[in-house]
């Protein structure tokens, strides 16, 4: 039955009520009258009062037809006694009737209104009460006892609500925290709202169950209550302290690696720089923070790097192997090697870039010497073919010299060229000899 249908019952009693109280008031009237004491109209239109405020109090306006059923009640025992006579006077009571009758039922029915308000107010808070996700305890200001608390903190806890009720709030937390937990109570009486997460809870087994508490302080009708909302928050904790775990772990790493770890902004101002950077370039952390690589770095390199670096911002692209001229801080070159990748905010702009550095400075020196041995191993072997073949030439050469000055005879005056000419040509052959050594090593 919905609350716009008649209560068969209550509207019973009342109609009784009325009844009841008509009678009484018609034998008041006909008592009054024999014992001349006033006259019946007269007493009605006194008793009426109290029957149509009645009606038009429980029922609203159809109140208004039992206003109308006792006007006509009036003008009729008017009529019994004093016939057509103040006829008018009648009227105007009727009238009076009416205007009360409509009044009471107009003031009811905002009430009713108010009242009905208030009801589903209550209801969807209790619905909200009964289905939230997060515990729930109000508690009497004065006292920290438990009032009520919803089904979830009751699960939550292992207690039935019926023994929550009646537990100090104090009573579920473990031993060593139930003075502290006195004075956070006085604390939150002084400032009726209070935020904290250094306070467990004891579940009913003897659980610890981290909790963030949010209280208030607000007036429940006459009654001054606390209203606690209650998160479970181990698992956060949990987390949390992973992810700390996590941080110190891969912190330790970064701030001990050799290599330079740095982040930097779009416009490539260093925002962050790991211990690295002292022994890399001898500056420390701090010094960095706020400078760009290319303050770093010769004009001219800082130039080239700068348009590299232009160009890989604009296409979002990392930096792979990235070799860089570097100024330590004691004025020498330091060749450094970079490798690093753009990172984005939520909405994908671009915020700058995470990379890290490692020296390559000796590397670079012994790929300079190694390139150098290799040139001279080109040249060597270059030498020593062309002392191979200048040695079969040089072979001839002797030969037919010696040839010629077996033939010659001892004064004859181009004997002593002949002689010069073998005596250079063994010098040659010698020489030719010392590059082919050469070219095997």
């Amino acid at each position: 039955m919905t609350a716009a249908r008649f209560d068969r019952h209550g509207d019973k009693l009342k109609f009784i009520i009325i009844a009841a109280s008509l009678a009484i008031s018609t034998f008041l009237a006909f008592w009054f009258h024999i014992a001349h004491i006033a006259e019946p109209h007269t007493i009605y239109t006194h008793f009426f009062y109290v029957q149509i405020i009645m009606a038009s109090f429980w029922w609203q306006k159809r109140g208004m037809y039992v206003a109308l059923y006792l006007s006509v009640l009036q003008l009729l025992v008017h009529f019994m006694f004093h016939g057509q006579g103040g006829t008018a006077d009648n009227l105007v009571r009727v009238s009076t009737f009416m205007f009360v009758s409509f009044i009471t039922a107009t003031l009811s029915e905002g009430l009713a209104k108010r009242q009905a308000a208030l009801r589903e107010r209550e209801a969807r808070y209790r619905r909200l009460f009964e289905a939230a996700k997060d515990g729930i305890l109000i508690l009497d200001a004065e006292t920290g006892m438990i009032l009520d608390a919803n089904p979830f903190l009751s699960e939550l806890l292992g207690y039935s609500h019926e023994e929550l009720v009646g537990k100090a709030i104090w009573d579920i937390r473990f031993e060593e925290d139930r003075a502290l937990s006195k004075k956070r109570f006085l604390e939150l009486r002084q400032r009726e709202f209070m935020r904290y997460e250094d306070l467990p809870l004891k579940a009913a087994n003897g659980q610890k169950i981290d909790a963030e508490f949010v209280s208030n302080v607000y007036m429940d009708g006459n009654i001054k209550v606390v209203q606690c909302n209650i998160r479970d928050i181990t698992e956060r904790e949990k987390l949390e302290e992973a992810l700390a775990k996590s941080e110190t772990r891969f912190r330790n790493l970064v701030e001990t690696t050799s290599y330079w770890v740095w982040e930097v902004d779009k416009s490539g101002v260093y925002t962050y720089a790991s211990p690295a950077v002292r022994y890399l370039l001898g500056y420390e952390p701090e010094d960095v923070i706020g400078k760009t690589p290319f303050d770093l770095m010769p004009a001219d390199e800082a130039k080239r790097v700068t348009e590299i670096f232009a160009s890989l911002v604009s296409e979002r692209k990392p930096m792979n192997y990235l070799e860089l001229i570097n100024l330590h801080k004691d004025g020498r070159h330091v060749i450094l090697e970079t490798c690093a990748v753009p990172f984005f905010d939520p909405d994908g702009i671009l915020i700058g870039y995470r990379g890290v550095d490692r020296d390559i400075t000796e590397r670079k020196k012994l790929e300079d010497q190694l390139c150098q041995a290799q040139k001279m191993e080109t040249v060597g072997q270059l030498a020593g073919g062309i002392a191979h073949d200048f040695n079969n030439i040089l072979s001839a050469i002797i030969g037919y010299g010696h040839a010629a000055l077996m033939k010659m005879a001892k004064d004859d005056p181009l004997r002593l060229n002949i002689e010069q000419m073998l005596a250079a040509s063994d010098r040659a052959a010698q020489l030719t000899h010392s590059i082919l050594a050469f070219s095997r090593k």
